[in-house]
């Protein structure tokens, strides 16, 4: 008998424990049900739209395929809005950049202009200072580095010019050419070719002050 009670109580506990999870599970059910009513409601208002001028307000209208959108906002009927006097349309100007017209660039070299010429790894022609014209080659070993040398160049005219040691004679040149050298390395042909001509000019220049 005793036995028999024991079970019946052990049952009854256990219906019980049953009972209280069972309570408990539901209660978080609807908790979490209630708190997902909540959000839905806070999240609707941000998916509402102003309403148009000439719809009416009560009328959601469709956004994307099955869903409607019911508009916030201020309630404006058809007359209202043909009462309303129409705006003029604005005027926009539009601002175009300025037009910057370059001056003509000659697609030639100077070296070409002058008149010089491919030559083997060089170039040969004249240089011209003062009205005068001299032979002159300018040879390219390497990119980057130019080898000048000018025939029978203005010895007495250079004369006490601060250049007159960059024209030397050499033994591998005739003795009426002379080696021209750079004190900065030319960047092109014809910043070799400018820069001998710049010097001869400077100093045909100076010797002619001299004699005044």
């Amino acid at each position: 008998m005793d036995a028999v009670l024991l079970s019946i109580v052990a049952a009854l506990g256990a219906l019980v424990i049953i009972g209280s999870a069972a309570w408990v599970v539901v209660a978080l059910i609807v908790r979490r049900w209630s708190q997902a009513q909540r959000r839905r409601q806070e999240l609707r208002p941000r998916l509402a739209i102003p309403a148009r001028q000439g719809v009416d307000a009560e009328t959601p209208p469709l956004v994307g395929p099955g869903y409607r959108v019911r508009c916030v906002g201020v309630r404006q009927t058809s007359m209202a809005a043909a009462a309303a006097p129409a705006k003029a349309p604005e005027q926009v100007v539009r601002r175009h950049p300025p037009i910057v017209v370059k001056a003509p660039v000659s697609r030639d070299p100077l070296w070409r202009e002058k008149g010089w010429r491919p030559d083997g790894n060089g170039w040969c022609g004249e240089f011209q200072a003062g009205g005068r014209r001299w032979q002159g080659k300018i040879e390219m070993p390497y990119r980057g580095y130019y080898q000048t040398w000018l025939a029978n160049p203005p010895l007495r005219e250079l004369e006490g010019h601060e250049h007159r040691p960059c024209f030397q004679r050499t033994g591998t040149t005739p003795e009426n050419w002379y080696f021209v050298h750079y004190h900065t390395m030319p960047k092109s042909l014809d910043h070799a070719i400018t820069t001998v001509e710049a010097v001869l000019d400077d100093a045909l220049a100076h010797n002619g002050r001299r004699r005044l």
